[in-house]
């Protein structure tokens, strides 16, 4: 019931549950610090591999650090919110497996943050779908092709679901959305084996949709009625919008 009231209110106030990122890409509406530009951190054994790319990303907007092993990443992660993570599997494809397992070990919102993979130039470029990374990067470990995909990762904005706070308060929007969460996390698991309930995704879409995360509600809305072409699109705004909540408002 009171779902039902909290879309009802929602509509009839026109508040804006777009969640696209707007404005500057360096300090505007990406969910983390307003003084802050997101943060990608790159895992890869041979950072000589991956020096170029760090200026590139930094030009774009983006703060990098670098990481050796699963050891020092697990470090900066738990020290500082990872928007994306970056592995690079040139040396073995095994790395996207560990540091996937890093990540999601760490205490703190850095857990929930996406995984992509560099990957080697021998390997197709394919939705990872079953493994533990979110994604594939252009295999060239530099250029402005990895910058460009990498723009559909950058954090969704909370702001719409803070001004649905400030209308209902934190206490009751706040257990709504880690209610989402766990349901993301299985709906997520789901995804990765290729299948999904389509009254599930119906139900997601309206909770995500009523709590601001527009991009997550459109793909889980298209799965609902069939479109398994958005596949690769409700992988990517579920874990940006599971990203979002570990975060917190």
């Amino acid at each position: 019931m009171f779902l039902v009231l909290l879309y009802s209110v929602i509509a009839s106030r026109g508040v804006q549950i777009s969640d696209t990122p707007q404005g500057s890409p360096t300090m505007q509406n990406h969910g983390l610090s307003i003084q802050d530009a997101p943060f990608v951190l790159l895992v890869a054994r041979d950072l000589s591999r991956t020096a170029q790319l760090r200026e590139e990303l930094q030009a774009a907007g983006w703060r990098v650090d670098r990481a050796t092993d699963a050891a020092e990443a697990r470090k900066i992660a738990a020290a500082e919110t990872v928007a994306v993570l970056i592995v690079d599997l040139a040396d073995s494809p095994d790395d996207g497996e560990i540091a996937a397992g890093t990540l999601r070990g760490v205490t703190g919102p850095s857990h929930a943050a996406p995984i992509l993979a560099l990957a080697v130039q021998s390997e197709r470029q394919t939705d990872p779908k079953s493994s533990r990374v979110d994604g594939l990067l252009p295999s060239c470990p530099s250029g402005n092709a990895i910058v460009r995909a990498l723009e559909d990762w950058r954090p969704v904005s909370l702001e719409p679901t803070r001004r649905i706070v400030a209308m209902f308060g934190s206490g009751p929007i706040a257990g709504m959305m880690q209610r989402l969460a766990l349901r993301l996390e299985a709906a997520l698991a789901q995804l990765e084996r290729g299948t999904f309930d389509k009254a599930e995704a119906h139900r997601l879409a309206g909770l995500c949709g009523t709590l601001g995360f527009a991009q997550a509600h459109a793909a889980w809305l298209d799965l609902s009625l069939g479109e398994k072409t958005v596949l690769t699109e409700a992988r990517r705004t579920t874990r940006l919008t599971l990203a979002a909540i570990a975060r917190g408002l």
